[in-house]
């Protein structure tokens, strides 16, 4: 899998996406459509790349315990690798939330009529520098209230499941007819436990 993501992820890193404005203005219109798709190329790039980091670096230690315990490849995307590249994702995320009004912004540059854009595009032409930097500064405000919100969401996100996993492990039993929730307890407490593994419990 990784083979064949991480070429995939830099030749589209390659792309100019100020090139594919045009084209998808002329594919989508002049509506919403091609600024959603722009901010989407945008976006895309940071969150996957974060995310196949993410998945293609667990904790050594962790696989060596599902292994042990009899794990396979599925059960160890499930439990093991998926769970600790999520905060790697959320990284992707918050930088995805800092480049979508940027790529909002240059879908309006190509096919706008309206918005941020639209209107720097005006500002430019009749040589309004204070118009100019007036969108500018909004811009940059847009972006940092998204960030912000996008981190206060995922922080909280990750906090629960942190303590929804810990919770779960406690109460989890390893007795002959649970063993399937013990497992899925453990492999959780390990993760949201890094030490766990450390005092050899």
């Amino acid at each position: 899998m990784g083979r064949a993501l991480s070429p995939a992820l830099i030749v589209s890193q390659t792309i100019p996406v100020f090139a594919l404005a045009p084209i998808l203005t002329l594919w989508l219109g002049f509506g919403l459509a091609p600024k959603i798709a722009m901010v989407v190329l945008i976006v895309f790039v940071p969150v996957a790349q974060a995310l196949y980091d993410g998945l293609m670096a667990p904790p050594a230690a962790q696989m060596d315990v599902a292994r042990v315990m009899g794990a396979g490849r599925w059960a160890m995307l499930r439990h093991l690798r998926l769970p600790a590249a999520l905060p790697r994702l959320a990284s992707g995320l918050r930088l995805g939330a800092i480049y979508a009004p940027v790529g909002a912004v240059i879908g309006e540059w190509v096919g706008g009529a309206g918005g941020l854009g639209a209107l720097m595009i005006q500002a430019n032409g009749r040589m309004k520098t204070d118009l100019m930097f007036a969108a500018l500064i909004v811009v940059v405000a847009l972006s940092l209230v998204l960030y912000t919100v996008i981190d206060r969401g995922l922080a909280l996100a990750l906090a629960r499941r942190n303590a929804d996993a810990l919770g779960l492990a406690g109460r989890a039993s390893f007795a002959e007819g649970d063993w399937a929730s013990g497992i899925d307890a453990r492999f959780d407490l390990i993760l949201c436990n890094p030490p766990y593994i450390a005092v050899g419990e």
